[in-house]
């Protein structure tokens, strides 16, 4: 398994002993709502081989022990678990991070709106569309 696709999930090989399962390719309290669900749910079956699950915004890496579980047996596992996973609702404090674009605050903003093609005000208009 490079990537495998299933029920609008990705199924990511990383290494020998670890996989990512990507949700949607954008960051949400939604899909991380759900992340951490299906965290929980593994953690919670005890499946012998997992050693750790680590949640991501929109992905959880899953590291297992190769030679005590076979990936096709831990992803059919893990797909019973997701029909049943329950969306667990975070609760998130909010964080007020003073931001410049412009002067010393803002060194790096015409390199970083350089390296992707963009203006200026692309760049800040992006960033402020956002709640991280």
């Amino acid at each position: 398994m490079l990537v495998e696709e299933n029920r609008g999930l990705k199924f990511v090989a990383v290494s020998d002993s670890a996989f990512s399962i990507e949700f949607e390719n954008r960051i949400s309290s939604d899909i991380s709502n759900r992340v951490v669900g299906l965290k929980r749910a593994i953690e919670m079956a005890n499946i012998f081989g997992v050693e750790e699950c680590v949640a991501g915004y929109r992905s959880l890496l899953v590291h297992y022990n190769c030679l005590r579980l076979p990936l096709t047996q831990l992803k059919q596992q893990i797909e019973q678990l997701l029909e049943s996973a329950e969306i667990i609702e975070l609760k998130f404090k909010t964080w007020r991070v003073p931001v410049f674009y412009r002067g010393e605050g803002a060194a790096d903003l015409d390199a970083v709106a350089s390296f992707h093609s963009l203006s200026t005000d692309e760049v800040v208009a992006l960033h402020k569309e956002s709640d991280f």
